[in-house]
């Protein structure tokens, strides 16, 4: 009972609580135009990511789950709505189609992966205000580019055209002593 206390009353601490995701929709939210693609890695995702949630409980418009290439619908004129792309795990819509069927398949292994390459040229090709906000649980992204060359954080970064350069970085840290929080990369069109 002990451990249990001791154990309980370590969760209530900041280095316990989770990635502050919603702070990073409502900063895309607060500066993004609509139409600005958001591009999503995970940290875990069956089939929910951690975005996923955040922007269908941030009570907008922002993100239509379950479309065809997990893109919101096409927004009405004058609303904030932003597409979003997965970054290296299965579309939405292939995942539910998967728990649809008559006997649900909650496994996802195996579902093809957009590549990053790919993520790249359809995010860049949705950016029409210049800007594509990449959300990610890592927290230095030159880190990432150098010692993890061939994630697909890495490629897809590597694959936007060159006139697309990174401006802003906020991250949202959480779990202190694990070093993991959320970030938010800002590239924009020169």
């Amino acid at each position: 009972l002990g451990a249990f206390a001791l154990g309980g009353l370590k969760m209530i601490s900041a280095n316990a609580q989770r990635a502050n995701i919603d702070a990073a929709v409502a900063f895309i939210d607060r500066t993004g135009t609509g139409g600005d693609p958001i591009v999503s890695t995970a940290f875990f995702e069956n089939p929910l990511s951690e975005l996923d949630v955040a922007l269908a409980d941030s009570g907008s418009a922002t993100y239509t789950p379950g479309n065809s290439i997990d893109l919101v619908k096409p927004p009405p004129p004058g609303s904030h709505s932003h597409p979003v792309l997965r970054l290296g795990i299965p579309p939405l819509a292939e995942e539910f189609r998967f728990l649809a069927e008559p006997k649900p398949q909650p496994v996802f292994f195996g579902l093809p992966l957009t590549p990053p390459g790919t993520v790249a040229t359809q995010a860049v090709a949705l950016a029409h205000h210049g800007t594509v906000f990449l959300v990610s649980p890592y927290a230095n992204i030159s880190a990432v580019l150098k010692y993890s060359p061939n994630s697909g954080t890495s490629v897809f970064v590597r694959a936007l055209p060159r006139r697309f350069h990174l401006v802003q970085q906020i991250t949202y840290p959480s779990f202190s002593d694990a070093g993991i929080g959320w970030s938010v990369y800002v590239f924009r069109d020169s």
